[in-house]
């Protein structure tokens, strides 16, 4: 008997400690759940699901815990959790009257020339670097698809296969080509990681730095039957070279260019999976490319640009933003877009860019000449910046980058044996046309100030994403207090 009081003691007790406090947002008028609403709690800030509910981190349950709600085009609401627990855990937001804007629209300088000429200025205070060593906590997603339009790959002539074989080899050339078609290679990867950045002192010399610690990787592909690029790529070139002789060297030839040194065959190379130094380089060249300071001609060559001021739109804890619209005024200027910018201090908040109609970054086309022709028509992407406590600058919170091209190839592939008389050759006769398109999202879900010891306790270590069967996003419920997925999509759509 006493065992089973002792059980039910502990049942009781573990239920009490797994209990989790949960909040909800509505509209006071209606009742009715907010989804997407935003709570923040010190720096922790929570996103209410579908029926605007959001869970409590456990380490905030205290009855002191101000906790902060705020929705695109209501008014925010604030109460400790000892007042909600008043309120049965609800959060009452009214919706902001429609007047006042108005009236703002009015009083604000409608000259958007002026208005970016105040942006340029003041981009070195309000996205100044940190003086102090940062952790960020990151997650990052980065698709990747293949989209052929035409594959086609045939063996022309062959040394070492007879002629009457060649329609063996070529159907199965035929079976790889088309499933490229039916099931096109991608690839998903999810990365939640901490991220530590500092200046420090090296000889007299200021040195950035930074260290990636990486706590867990998934890899998916939504198409369960698509293999990815790297698959595509090693069966690719097995299939080339399933008819060479592996223990020979080979140098590749199309049409009049070929190679003279070494390219392909002899003793095989492991090969390496560095995913940390792929992750760290990813990680830097999106910081890079949101620097505003020097990044993004459409605010540092503002000579190159039409701007038009397009209203204003509401903003957290009632403000609003100014809206300017920007489009290629000179040839060099390739991106149009919007610009949504604070007008107390001037600092672009958010910006949604894309090529404008009849651009492309960069291209090469020898159709017609060489079989050859390349073109990166897809940029776009969005942009999101949030204010710091510490200084009032800005630091990068969400950044979406799509980048893509187009590429066709038409030409004659020769490989042949490096000996004096290139005694083997096999030639293949290849026709690929298509776009490969890479989407890549960031968010940052804390970020704070540490002192330079943890910076240096910090430690890197390699990782491998995990591959599951079924991709399940509540699985970073485990690692942190709010799930990043239905972040990124509430920081897809302008507010």
């Amino acid at each position: 008997m006493l065992r089973e009081l002792l059980l039910l003691i502990f049942f009781l007790a573990l239920i009490k400690t797994s209990a989790q406090t949960t909040i909800k947002v509505t509209d006071a008028r209606t009742g009715k759940g907010l989804a997407q609403a935003t709570l923040r709690i010190d720096n922790i800030r929570i996103v209410t699901n579908d029926d605007g509910l959001a869970i409590l981190p456990k380490d905030q349950e205290f009855d002191n815990t101000l906790i902060i709600a705020s929705y695109l085009g209501y008014q925010q609401a604030a109460m400790t959790l000892m007042q909600l627990r008043q309120n049965q855990l609800t959060l009452k937001l009214g919706p902001i009257a429609y007047e006042l804007q108005e009236v703002a629209v009015k009083s604000i300088s409608r000259n958007p020339d002026t208005i970016m000429a105040l942006v340029k200025r003041n981009l070195a205070t309000n996205y100044k670097g940190a003086a102090s060593p940062i952790k960020n906590t990151l997650f990052i997603r980065t698709s990747t698809l293949c989209k052929p339009i035409q594959a086609e790959a045939e063996m022309s002539k062959s040394t070492k296969v007879a002629k009457k074989d060649l329609d063996k080899v070529n159907a199965e050339l035929k079976v790889f080509t088309s499933n490229l078609i039916k099931h096109p290679p991608q690839k998903v990867t999810d990365m939640l990681a901490d991220y530590y950045t500092a200046i420090q002192i090296v000889n007299g010399k200021k040195i950035f730095n930074s260290k990636l610690l990486v706590r867990k990787g998934i890899s998916f592909k939504e198409d369960k039957l698509a293999p990815t690029p790297e698959d595509t790529e090693l069966r690719g070139m097995a299939l080339l070279m399933s008819h060479l002789d592996t223990t020979k060297l080979y140098r590749i030839k199309s049409g009049i260019f070929g190679t003279r040194d070494t390219v392909i065959g002899g003793k095989k190379v492991k090969r390496e999976n560095p995913n940390l130094r792929g992750a760290k380089s990813q990680i830097i060249g999106v910081s890079a490319k949101s620097n505003l300071t020097y990044n993004h001609d459409f605010v540092t060559k503002q000579e190159l640009y039409e701007y038009t001021f397009a209203g204003v739109s509401n903003y957290e804890e009632g403000n609003y933003l100014y809206r300017i619209n920007f489009s290629p005024r000179k040839r060099k200027a390739k991106y149009a877009g919007t610009l949504y910018i604070s007008p107390t201090d001037y600092a672009i908040v958010r910006v949604d860019y894309q090529l404008a109609d009849g651009k492309v970054k960069s291209g090469l086309n020898l159709k017609f000449i060489l079989g050859v022709k390349h073109a990166d028509n897809i940029s776009k992407g969005t942009l999101v910046y949030e204010q710091k406590a510490c200084d009032k600058s800005y630091y990068l919170k969400y950044a979406s980058s799509d980048e893509g091209a187009y590429m066709y190839i038409n030409r004659p592939l020769k490989f042949i044996e490096i000996t004096d008389g290139g005694k083997e050759k096999v030639s293949y006769d290849i026709k690929v046309e298509g776009d490969i398109i890479t989407r890549t999202e960031y968010l940052c879900l804390t970020r704070a100030e540490i002192a330079e010891t943890e910076f240096d306790e910090a430690f890197e270590k390699e990782f491998a994403f995990d591959e599951p069967h079924v991709y399940d996003a509540k699985v970073w419920d485990k690692y942190v207090a709010e799930n990043p997925v239905p972040i990124i999509e509430s920081l897809k759509k302008p507010e």
